[in-house]
């Protein structure tokens, strides 16, 4: 056997693992047994006595700081409009299917979120709130004609710009009813980026193309202040009942409750 010659990195690595974000006090010696923690300094159960809400503590442990109740309402309305992909979407199908296929049920959301992080879905979503932020300061109305220009769709689904196109060609207005709904909802001068997706969908509306989830989803954690490298993820966390709700829905029917594709829909290469 041929040695392999290892070298040092030569690079200090910590003693211990550090966060900012949570703080556990120690009941016993050895510092394994809590019996107390601080959220970015607030306590837990001082948090939960006040009536804070799990909207509240994502946004303490993504923002290190609590929602304004400005912020509360928009993320509280934001996890409304995405609760749930519903049963067209290829991750709650998953769910659908693994769940009469006998799954365990705590796969379920793995199954599901494994599929909504795909690049046409969580997986687009920095890359839409780049897009806007890059954009922002420019006239929706003329960067949407461009974009209507440049496009040669809408051949296999594809967006005119991230985060607006057609669905199997046609333009779906679920997420723009539901983006108009937020705003009137949550009113205020600051929504920036949701007023200037909703206008760029405007200038859409003679075409097959329309607001998605994810700009939608992209639009408002703008507005409330979150990097683009943590949209995706918590895209995934806002969709996550409704992949559980679809799985556990499913979990006690045959297999044959779902769909069967037919034969002649089976397309085989011959390699012959």
């Amino acid at each position: 056997m041929k040695s392999v010659k290892v070298k040092s990195r030569k690079e200090p690595f910590v003693d211990k693992t550090r966060t900012k974000i949570w703080q556990e006090s120690a009941a016993d010696p050895q510092g394994y047994i809590a019996d107390h923690a601080c959220c970015h300094g607030y306590s837990t159960q001082s948090l939960l006595e006040e009536g804070y809400s799990q909207t509240d503590m994502t946004f303490l442990l993504l923002k290190g700081e609590l929602p304004s109740r400005q912020q509360r309402k928009l993320l509280d309305a934001l996890s409304v409009a995405l609760c749930n992909p519903g049963p067209r979407h290829p991750a709650t199908r998953a769910v659908m299917e693994s769940a009469v296929s006998k799954t365990h049920s705590h796969h379920f959301l793995p199954i599901g979120l494994m599929v909504l992080g795909g690049d046409k879905a969580a997986g687009s979503v920095e890359s839409v709130m780049r897009y806007l932020r890059l954009n922002k300061r420019k006239r929706p109305a003329e960067l949407a004609q461009q974009a209507l220009m440049d496009y040669s769709g809408p051949e296999n689904d594809l967006e005119i710009a991230p985060g607006f196109g057609p669905h199997f060609e046609q333009r779906e207005l679920y997420f723009v009813h539901l983006a108009q709904s937020i705003q009137s909802t949550v009113k205020g001068d600051d929504l920036i980026y949701l007023n200037w997706s909703l206008a760029f969908d405007e200038s859409l509306a003679d075409s097959a193309n329309a607001l998605k989830a994810t700009a939608l989803a992209a639009a408002v954690f703008l507005d409330l202040g979150f990097h683009p490298r943590v949209g995706p993820g918590l895209f995934q966390l806002l969709s996550a009942p409704g992949l559980l709700a679809h799985g556990i829905e499913m979990m006690n029917q045959p297999i044959s409750a779902m769909p069967f594709v037919a034969d002649e829909n089976y397309h085989f290469i011959d390699e012959s």
